[in-house]
């Protein structure tokens, strides 16, 4: 059973803010800066191991290899007779009608999806990179929200946040586990909004559209994330919601992504120090407390003396609460975004999160 971490970061002169504040980056110097943002901080720029290539056609998506390959199909008319394009393949209608004619049970929250139906845009399902089998790999499915007039921007946008995730030294490790791919549309039905700088949509709404187009399935635990346009609206909070398997982030904030994708896929708290105390069990596996069970010794206890410097695995006093324990002293991306590493007991649990897949 997962459960809700807020994401909040100490990220700016000590102050703490609930929420990730996206800095304004320097990666997309063509696109007008948000002033509306909260925070100016420089960030790295990562360039994007496969970069898009904008002169791929319509109809076609980069393939791995970084070379532009056309797709089964991208409009019914592609099709032979008695088939119809879904997803960029040709599906014989009778099959697809099937398919998509009843509503999608979320065994994971024991909800119930809208039937593509009540859709307004069907979209195609672009391939960013694929390592294989998607019943066998973790699945990270970029949503456009916003892209009002540039669609194309979205999908640099996508392959600049794909790349974030794949310079962060544990995914490029395991790069050959995972799949990552874009719906071709926005879909107006999402729900998506911001108020005060934070996003959100109807999300059940989101993973309709993304099983819709990109067969997205909680149950074997995709990944979404909703890239909110910042030339077009306010986005200066982001979010990884673990119940919901979904991260909420401007198109800016590709600094602090690996931090909300650690939330939203890992189970991560954060670890930075809070002011309160927190009556509840720390269940997420990098805080600990002194309640039998939930204590350090019991969660990590066989890697304490682990690690060197800052980075040495011991209990320390302020896990987001005053009354939890964090494992490291000088903590790692949960503690501070820009800290691209994660601590020796987040490592093993996220090791152990990546190993059911192939």
């Amino acid at each position: 059973m997962k459960f809700f971490l807020p994401s909040c970061l100490l990220i700016f002169f000590g102050l703490l803010f609930c929420g990730c504040i996206l800095p304004q980056p320097d990666h997309v110097p063509s696109r007008p800066i948000n002033s509306n943002l909260s925070v100016n901080v420089s960030t790295n720029t990562f360039v994007p191991l496969i970069p898009f290539d904008s002169s791929c056609k319509s109809c076609q998506y980069l393939n791995k290899d970084g070379i532009c390959t056309n797709y089964d199909c991208c409009f019914d008319s592609d099709c032979s007779a008695g088939y119809e394009c879904t997803s960029n393949r040709c599906i014989p209608i009778s099959v697809a009608d099937t398919k998509n004619s009843t509503p999608i049970a979320d065994s994971k929250d024991n909800s119930t999806l809208m039937p593509a139906s009540n859709f307004s845009t069907i979209s195609s399902c672009i391939n960013l990179s694929v390592s294989g089998p998607p019943t066998e790999k973790l699945n990270i499915i970029f949503v456009p929200s916003r892209y009002y007039t540039d669609l194309s921007q979205f999908l640099i946008d996508a392959n600049l946040f794909r790349s974030t995730l794949l310079n962060f030294s544990f995914y490029a490790n395991n790069s050959a586990k995972m799949n990552f791919f874009a719906l071709s549309e926005a879909d107006s039905g999402d729900g998506c909004m911001t108020v005060s700088g934070t996003p959100s949509c109807n999300i059940s709404n989101v993973k309709s559209h993304a099983h819709r187009a990109c067969s997205y399935s909680q149950e074997r635990g995709d990944q979404l994330v909703v890239l909110f346009d910042n030339s077009a609206v306010n986005t200066s909070y982001a979010r990884g919601e673990v119940d919901d398997d979904i991260v909420f982030i401007g198109s800016y904030g590709s600094s602090v992504f690996v931090h909300e994708f650690s939330h939203s896929f890992g189970n991560l708290a954060d670890t930075y120090e809070g002011y309160w105390n927190n009556t509840a069990n720390p269940i997420a596996a990098n805080c600990a407390s002194e309640v039998p069970g939930f204590t350090c010794e019991e969660k990590w206890g066989d890697l304490i003396g682990t690690g060197e410097g800052d980075n040495r695995v011991g209990c320390f006093r302020n896990c987001h609460a005053e009354n939890w324990f964090r494992p490291t002293s000088g903590g790692d991306i949960m503690y501070n975004a820009y800290d691209l590493f994660y601590d020796p007991v987040s490592l093993r649990h996220m090791e152990r999160m990546m190993s059911g897949y192939r």
